[in-house]
């Protein structure tokens, strides 16, 4: 007997399965999951499930600040396929029941089966929040949230937007609207209707802008010292395939088509490469960037360019050395003022040694993985101030913060002349690591406050 005709058997029966859901995930573009709670009710027998999931996606930070839940959390949790396969029949076999389940829970479901190419199964479900309106009267309650619903029925929801605590009231909530009102449950099931959905994976525009700011300095860096050989363009070669996953973004579209043009003979030309910088140029002095976020992320990307053929020569250090005269409004800034340092240094006497380029290396090397240069230093939280940057693998930063405070420190939202420490999480330190300064992190270089890793907190 199929599916359908299961769960119509169901919809005349008293004797109903209901799968109470609740499902937070990690952007609300894809709606990719990284916690799933089940609660599967039938008469008195409940079975409890609760997953968290790696999304293999991006996070959105206003989905991390309501659930908490960061990338370092889940980086060693099954992927939703594999959990799906676990779960599957409890959604076949049961009517499901969920607050705004129709546009949030379902969709997130029937999104990430259409991501992995799982067929979908017919599914029933009831909408708690859909029932609480047309039962109660709208003057008798602020709005219908959940919470304001729990709190209204005197429900207890301690932590809400974790999805097994959700999932739980909404079982609560069910309860009393069925206890309270008496209405008919078979007049509430609905069968869930979907839209197709492409996956494409998600990430901030700003990160999409840094990439491209960044890849200009590349191209610069390539061409300072007026040559282009194999490695320089197999370094373009495969900054096209890496961004590839990100070609529904418009300009980067546009940037690949440029460079699979120019590639149609397999050699780049100055020419050529200076039409690709010119292009990408008018997009970048569009964006609303400071000049110096724009600046810092070129020079990153210089570095990188210089460095894609594995030879810094002569001619490639004069031209750093003017691209650093042209913007000396970023001196008194990281990495700029390290960098001019050195090169001053290097041409002081005219003379450029192997001696000196081996330095220069070293000084790229700090430049494209600052943590190196983090501090070592014992930290003191009594009557000291503590900024937080990144993601935490202790704990929610909310938690990191009240820690610190536990210890008799305090807490800067924002780094300051007077902040003592500014202290990376793990997942920021993995950015920092590729060379993507965070604006925190770069304050705090330019303000010389020590930064320390998050270990240095707990490692006493």
């Amino acid at each position: 007997m199929g599916i359908l005709s299961n769960l119509k058997k169901q919809i005349v029966s008293s004797d109903k399965n209901y799968l109470f859901l609740d499902c937070e995930w990690s952007n609300n573009k894809n709606k990719s999951i990284c916690q799933i709670a089940l609660i599967q009710k039938n008469g008195k027998t409940k079975k409890d499930f609760n997953y968290y999931i790696n999304p293999n996606d991006g996070f959105d930070q206003n989905c991390v600040s309501v659930n908490h839940i960061t990338k370092s959390k889940v980086k060693n949790c099954p992927t939703f396929d594999n959990v799906w396969s676990e779960i599957e029949n409890y959604f076949i076999n049961s009517i499901i029941v969920g607050h705004n389940v129709q546009n949030a829970d379902l969709d997130a479901i029937v999104k990430n089966l259409q991501r992995y190419k799982i067929n979908i199964p017919e599914l029933y479900y009831i909408d708690t929040y859909q029932v609480s309106k047309s039962l109660i009267n709208s003057y008798d309650i602020k709005n219908y949230k959940l919470s304001t619903l729990c709190n209204y029925f005197e429900i207890e929801l301690n932590n809400h937007h974790n999805a097994i605590d959700d999932a739980s009231a909404c079982l609560s909530l069910f309860e009393k609207l069925v206890h309270n009102y008496k209405f008919n449950i078979n007049d509430y099931i609905t069968r869930y209707q979907f839209n197709n959905f492409n996956f494409k994976p998600y990430v901030y525009n700003s990160e999409l802008n840094r990439e491209i700011s960044t890849f200009l300095g590349v191209l610069n860096g390539i061409g300072m010292d007026n040559k282009i050989d194999k490695e320089e363009i197999d370094y373009i070669i495969k900054w096209r395939d890496d961004h590839m996953q990100f070609n529904y973004d418009k300009e980067i579209k546009n940037i690949i088509n440029i460079i699979n043009s120019i590639l149609s003979d397999n050699i780049i030309t100055l020419d050529e490469l200076n039409t690709l910088k010119s292009n990408i140029s008018t997009y970048v002095n569009q964006l609303n960037s400071t000049p110096e976020t724009l600046a810092t992320q070129e020079l990153q990307g210089i570095i990188n360019g210089i460095e894609s053929d594995s030879v810094i020569n002569e001619q490639e250090v004069l031209t750093l050395r003017e691209w650093l005269y042209q913007n000396t409004f970023l001196k008194g800034h990281f990495p700029y003022d390290l960098l001019f340092k050195e090169i001053e240094s290097i041409l002081e006497d005219n003379i450029i040694t192997e001696e000196e380029i081996s330095n220069l290396k070293k000084v790229f090397v700090q430049i494209k993985n600052p943590v190196s240069l983090i501090n070592k230093e014992i930290v003191i939280f009594n009557n000291n101030s503590f900024c937080l940057s990144g993601d935490f693998s202790h704990g929610t930063k909310k938690e990191i913060e009240n820690y610190i405070i536990s210890k008799g420190g305090t807490i800067d939202k924002n780094v300051k002349k007077t902040t003592n420490y500014l202290v990376l999480g793990n997942e920021g330190s993995q950015r920092y690591s590729n060379g993507n300064y965070g604006t925190k992190f770069k304050k705090a270089k330019d303000y010389n406050i020590p930064v320390i890793k998050e270990e240095q907190l707990f490692n006493l």
